[in-house]
Parts: structure tokens; sequence; C-alpha cells
């Protein structure tokens, strides 16, 4: 769902392009659905995706902000994935399971694939990880929502 306004600057389309609901306070929506994807031109396509991306990318690095403590934690648990700190791919590569995957097995050759959830699952129970209630979640423990 975005306001019209947002839907426009991300996509480059004219007012006139869509219909949009407007709510009491005035404000006009979109839901943003399959059919108004496919209405989107491929330049469309590319414009929304790149500007709507461009609103979750921080180029700073956030290694550096911190704690020392929490840095040391993290190097002596997590030895095999400090080189990653900070770092991304210049193409498509491993998702979040993957990743999630080389941190809890120390097998780096998963961060190198794209894991899908059947696979992920699999790895969970191959590293004795059971399901639990988030009331009782402990240091190590994977949180999946």
């Amino acid at each position: 769902m975005f306001e019209l306004e947002d839907l426009m600057k991300l996509t480059e389309k004219p007012r006139h392009s869509f219909t949009a609901i407007s709510l009491a306070d005035s404000k006009q929506i979109i839901l943003l659905h399959l059919p108004v994807w496919e209405s989107f031109t491929e330049r469309e396509h590319h414009h929304f995706l790149v500007n709507h991306g461009a609103l979750w990318v921080h180029d700073a690095a956030l290694w550096d902000k911190v704690a020392k403590d929490s840095q040391n934690e993290m190097k002596k648990n997590y030895p095999h994935l400090m080189r990653r700190v900070d770092m991304f791919p210049f193409s498509n590569g491993p998702n979040c399971l993957a990743a999630v995957a080389a941190a809890i097995t120390r097998n780096e050759a998963f961060i190198n694939t794209w894991m899908k959830e059947e696979e992920f699952l699999g790895v969970l129970k191959e590293e004795n990880y059971v399901p639990c209630g988030s009331e009782s979640l402990t240091e190590g423990d994977v949180l999946m929502v």
C-alpha cells in the first residue's frame, strides 16, 4: 500500500495513471497488487525497483558504530563471518536464510547460495534446533517470523 504521491515518485508515472482510494484524512492510497504491477511498463518496473530499493539501502558502514565489547564477542563467536561484515555482493547471491545457515553451521559454502525454506528447515533440524515459544529465547536461538 502506498500513498499516491509516493507511488508516483517511485514509478515516475503521472497521477492520472492510478485509481486511488481516498481516506478520511484526504490521503489517497494505492494498493500495489498484481494487476497494478502488470500495468507498469518495463521502464516503470525499473524505476519503482531502483527508487524503492534506495529507500532501504544505507551505504554507510555500520560495524564501526557497534560497541567494542559486542564487536569482540562477535569476532570470538563468528570468526568465519568477519570478512563479510559490512560487505555486500555486486550481484545477486545469498539470502538471509543462507546467511543464518552459514552462521549456525560455520559452513561458509552456504553463504554463496540462495536457500529456500525447506532446505533451511532441514539445516535447523540437522543442527538440533527445535521450535520453542518466543518467551524462552536464549543466545544462539534462531528466531523465525
